[in-house]
């Protein structure tokens, strides 16, 4: 069952503004103060994901830091 746009937008409004910024950079407050000029976008990736399976490689990326432990 896919996804609505109601039910996109309340997940990206669910999220802490203030978190850190995502693989793409972009914290969720970007999506959420400009969500009305990029909601068609992000509607239309999360809807792409859920028939294809295909997701952005971007979206879909870790990042793995080594810390040196100190002594």
């Amino acid at each position: 069952m896919l996804p609505s746009k109601e039910e996109i937008k309340s997940a990206v409004f669910a999220l802490n503004k203030d978190g850190a910024p995502g693989p793409d950079g972009f914290a969720a407050y970007f999506y959420q103060e400009y969500w009305d000029i990029i909601k068609v976008d992000v509607v239309n990736a999360v809807i792409q994901f859920f028939t294809s399976g295909w997701i952005l490689p971007n979206f879909n990326s870790n990042t793995l830091i080594l810390i040196p432990k100190s002594d």
